[in-house]
């Protein structure tokens, strides 16, 4: 099921996170089973709520801006879920610290915000995130200070760009920390690959 967080997003800044998720987790699992070496979107949660990064998931998620994407199934809003999802998990695994999961999973919920249309990979869409994170900061990430906007913004603008050009394009974005952002770009890519591939749907 391509939604899984569809139902019931609205109501986590006012109900416990954990009871609704739990609820609409369980819902949208209760058909999924496990196919050779696919992930079910059931086992990558359980890896999430088994981590001490649960709450910083749940907070990145009960907050996504549905208005800002474009109503496609291969990179629309149900896409970008998935990729937040996956980016988690590998954050875990990498031991991402609390601060940069937040990034990261800013950065997965709004790489996609600049694409106008169904079309395939550009560069464009990903300058037009970025520019939208941009004029809209103040709404999307109102914490979040100079510097990590312009890792974000990196983020966005370097998901679909060559691994060769990563550090260019972090650099162009005049991102102080560049080990860090490169490290954080370099998960975000691979979520973002991982969508087609490895995640049952």
């Amino acid at each position: 099921m391509d939604h899984f967080l569809t139902a019931g997003i609205f109501y986590l800044k006012t109900l416990k996170m954990s009871i609704v998720l739990n609820e609409l987790f369980d819902l949208i699992n209760e058909e999924e089973e496990n196919n050779g070496d696919k992930y079910t979107v059931s086992q990558l949660i359980n890896i999430i709520k088994n981590s001490d990064k649960y709450d910083v998931f749940l907070e990145a998620m009960a907050d996504v801006r549905r208005e800002l994407f474009v109503d496609d199934e291969v990179h629309g809003i149900s896409h970008n879920e998935r990729v937040c999802l996956l980016a988690c998990v590998i954050a875990i695994k990498e031991g991402l610290d609390a601060r940069s999961l937040r990034i990261l999973l800013e950065a997965a919920k709004y790489h996609d915000i600049g694409r106008k249309d169904r079309s395939g990979p550009t560069g464009e869409h990903g300058i037009r995130s970025a520019r939208i994170i941009e004029e809209k900061r103040a709404d999307l990430v109102p914490d979040f200070n100079d510097e990590e906007v312009r890792i974000l913004k990196a983020l966005a603008i370097g998901h679909n760009t060559a691994d060769k050009k990563m550090e260019t394009v972090i650099r162009e974005n005049g991102v102080y920390d560049v080990l860090h952002a490169k490290k954080l770009l370099t998960i975000l890519k691979d979520a973002d690959a991982l969508d087609g591939v490895r995640l049952k749907r």
